[in-house]
């Protein structure tokens, strides 16, 4: 729904409004390109929109080249919007790794928990005894206080 929203904004305002679906394009793919159409597109349609309301007449030389260039760029920028958006996979998905990368980080790590084998549970009556035991000892040894 966005997307369509989105693709209608350039051609609903006669190419006024055509930098609107570059932003999301720019913020989404991050590329310096994407960022270089935005602010190249959004001065454009602002110097055509000036000449074609600061024509003296609506028969004027500016005032057909500032519409052409506004609905060329309603045309370039819902083309370029919707190109960018069937290109770019969805957030939700990691990017596609390479398998060989992937295998040569895998097979080299050895996790930690794995690398010892775990010592045998011991029963609780046991532990207890054997604390308590160690407790007697340390009391035996205890060096009194000068």
């Amino acid at each position: 729904m966005l997307r369509a929203m989105l693709a209608f904004v350039p051609i609903g305002t006669i190419g006024i409004l055509s930098w609107v679906p570059l932003i999301r394009t720019a913020f989404v793919r991050r590329r310096a390109w994407d960022w270089v159409a935005l602010i190249g597109t959004a001065l454009l349609s602002l110097a055509a929109f000036v000449a074609v309301g600061s024509a003296p007449n609506e028969d004027s030389a500016q005032t057909t080249v500032g519409m052409i260039t506004l609905l060329l760029l309603a045309a370039g920028s819902t083309v370029h919007f919707l190109v960018a958006e069937l290109r770019t996979p969805p957030a939700s998905q990691p990017a596609p790794q390479p398998a060989h990368l992937l295998q040569t980080y895998v097979q080299p790590y050895d996790p930690p928990w794995q690398a010892a084998p775990m010592a045998p549970l011991l029963p609780l009556a046991q532990v207890k005894a054997e604390l308590d035991e160690l407790s007697a000892l340390l009391h035996q040894n205890q060096r009194p206080a000068p």
